[in-house]
């Protein structure tokens, strides 16, 4: 479905995309088009603004001396945005609010382009663009979405809503992460694209946990069992069945732990564990250790801390079986 661009933004258009490119496009050949419209992010760079019109425009400006082709959607336009994606725009993607506007035709003249590919927009955009100026009208299916990525990056943006950021990333090689809620629950592809980048922006806000939460992430150390959830990603219905023998060390006064030696647990947990995962969720063997007894110390603390040399050979039990 195509929109047809407000009429006080039309005329402008008009009279100015044929004013700049009579003045600007003598002064660039083809081949110096296609050699420095090379897309270029500086490694300190920060997006100021993830909308998607503003951020177009922010990151037209600061990765491309010029460009052999630029997209053109509205956008709040997924289908048109994604339509773009497909067609593995070879330059910036520009996105429209409500029409053209000065800071728009500036940045065309800039850039310089021989083609302009444009998506979901009226018809009459290519009726009042430059002659020399190559005009595609793409064609949009509703409802279609941005096809996956599946590239690594070496920057990645965690964003709240993927279909609009995605557009305006990939020209410029950033990968896009959407993620509303905890960072920890996203999927195992989504946290290696941001463990195995470089640069990771957040740019929507995840409370005050969501910076050790990113740190969680990126470090990639997952729990036994795979994930970064001890229960998966609903609590409501867990995934996994932890089944565990509790105690002390060195009494079997505070549980069954304590009652044999780490290899002894093992073996007696399984025994315990037998048949738990009947109704299909995981089963998690696990030792649950007392680690600080209550007691009258004379360091008025009033706790007596076990030393971890007492407690590693039950830490590597586990992590042996």
């Amino acid at each position: 479905m195509h929109r047809p661009l407000l009429r006080d933004s039309i005329l402008p258009l008009r009279r100015w995309l044929r004013a700049v490119w009579s003045r600007s496009q003598p002064q660039r050949s083809k081949s110096r088009l296609r050699e420095t419209g090379t897309a270029r992010l500086p490694g300190d760079f920060r997006l100021l603004d993830a909308l998607p019109v503003v951020a177009g425009m922010e990151i037209s400006q600061t990765a491309f001396s010029c460009a052999h082709e630029v997209g053109l959607a509205f956008g709040d336009d997924t289908a048109a945005m994604a339509a773009l994606v497909l067609r593995d725009i070879q330059g910036p993607l520009l996105l429209l609010d409500s029409g053209v506007n000065a800071n728009l035709v500036n940045e065309l003249k800039r850039l310089g382009p021989e083609r302009l590919d444009a998506a979901g927009i009226d018809g009459r955009v290519p009726r009042y663009a430059p002659p020399d100026l190559l005009v595609e009208q793409l064609p949009v299916t509703g409802g279609a979405d941005s096809p996956p990525d599946g590239a690594t990056h070496s920057r990645v943006w965690i964003v709240g809503d993927s279909e609009h950021a995605e557009a305006v990333a990939r020209p410029v090689d950033v990968g896009v992460v959407a993620a509303t809620g905890d960072l920890r629950a996203l999927s195992p592809s989504a946290r290696d694209a941001i463990s195995g980048a470089a640069v990771v922006d957040v740019l929507t806000y995840h409370g005050e946990n969501g910076a050790w939460q990113l740190e969680v992430v990126r470090r990639g150390d997952e729990l036994p069992g795979a994930g970064l959830l001890l229960f998966g990603t609903d609590y409501a219905n867990p995934v996994r069945r932890l089944i565990a023998v509790y105690g002390h060390p060195l009494t079997s006064a505070l549980g069954v732990l304590g009652e044999q030696a780490p290899e002894q647990a093992v073996q007696r947990l399984r025994s315990i564990a037998e048949g738990c995962e009947a109704d299909g969720l995981v089963v998690l063997p696990a030792f649950e250790i007392i680690a600080t007894i209550a007691s009258a110390g004379d360091d008025g603390e009033y706790s007596n801390e076990t030393t971890k040399d007492l407690i590693r050979p039950w830490v590597e039990a586990a992590a042996a079986h």
